[in-house]
């Protein structure tokens, strides 16, 4: 069975990936924006996530111990396993791709610079902390730039 989690645990990745590599490769094409506007993004992620939980209906049961001084040990124990890491991993790709979409979004509508752009989405999927913060500076200065051109 742990093989059965190290394949889907690939496979979760290798779902996001072309998104991932459209958004970066050509951020403003039509085929990206149409690959990329529905929940077609997360849905391998989302299928996987709910195929361990089929699986292994006990593993979400576990973290709920009533004492609550117990909850990281049971944390700890139930996401150390295969399937708790293939939850764990479906969870995060899905809301980085997510999130990664969203900061691709605002710079297509902000016609934010390739570059720009293509620094956000690298870090959306990779180290998303470092995606938020160059989004909160790119995004704007990019919406100051344009405010700028409006008064004058």
């Amino acid at each position: 069975m742990d093989n059965f989690y190290t394949i889907l645990f690939f496979l979760i990745s290798t779902w996001i990936g072309p998104f991932w590599v459209l958004m970066l490769a050509k951020p403003f094409d039509e085929i990206t924006q149409k690959l990329c506007q529905g929940f077609l993004i997360v849905l391998g992620p989302i299928i996987a996530y709910f195929l361990v939980l089929i699986l292994n209906p006990n593993i979400l049961l576990e973290i709920f111990d009533p004492d609550p001084t117990k909850i990281l040990d049971a944390l700890g124990s139930a996401l150390g396993s295969p399937a708790g890491a293939v939850l764990t991993w479906a969870h995060i790709v899905a809301g980085d791709i997510l999130v990664t979409r969203w900061l691709w979004k605002k710079a297509v509508e902000q016609n934010l610079s390739v570059n720009r752009l293509r620094a956000m989405v690298l870090f959306g999927v990779m180290l998303m902390p470092v995606a938020i913060i160059l989004a909160m500076i790119f995004l704007n200065d990019s919406k100051n730039k344009e405010d700028e051109k409006i008064a004058n």
